[in-house]
């Protein structure tokens, strides 16, 4: 099992561990999905693709060739919005993420998931000896 194009499980949508599970296979899955830009859609989620809203992500050229990558960024903001929702196994929480984002708003769907969901795991606390 690579778990790179393997169909992702659907998120139970329950938070911290079910989450995180679920945003590395998701996140491994769709780093597979690049186009001629170089850019994956987990670029994408993360702000650093081409054109992408951090000051990291390489930005768009000038000219005749920005409309084309413009229209790739499109293209992987679909592709990512689609994903997220058809791997969601909770009905309340896909409506509400219809109903509130839209495809152009993928990224910012992301983000909103990723704040409200995503529990860190926190190092055990070393026990003193003694």
């Amino acid at each position: 099992m690579n778990g790179k194009d393997e169909p992702i499980q659907p998120w139970s949508g329950k938070a911290g561990e079910p989450f995180r599970v679920f945003r590395n296979r998701l996140r491994l899955y769709l780093g597979n999905k690049t186009d001629k830009s170089g850019s994956s859609v987990t670029n994408y989620l993360d702000g650093n693709d081409m054109g992408g809203p951090l000051p990291t992500a390489p930005p768009l050229p000038g000219g005749a060739a920005a409309a084309d990558l413009l229209r790739l960024r499109r293209v992987r903001a679909n592709i990512a919005y689609s994903t997220i929702l058809s791997s969601i196994g909770a009905p309340d929480i896909q409506l509400n993420l219809m109903n509130t984002y839209s495809a152009n708003d993928a990224y910012e769907m992301w983000q909103h998931l990723q704040s409200m969901l995503y529990v860190r795991q926190q190092a055990p606390r070393r026990q003193p000896i003694g």
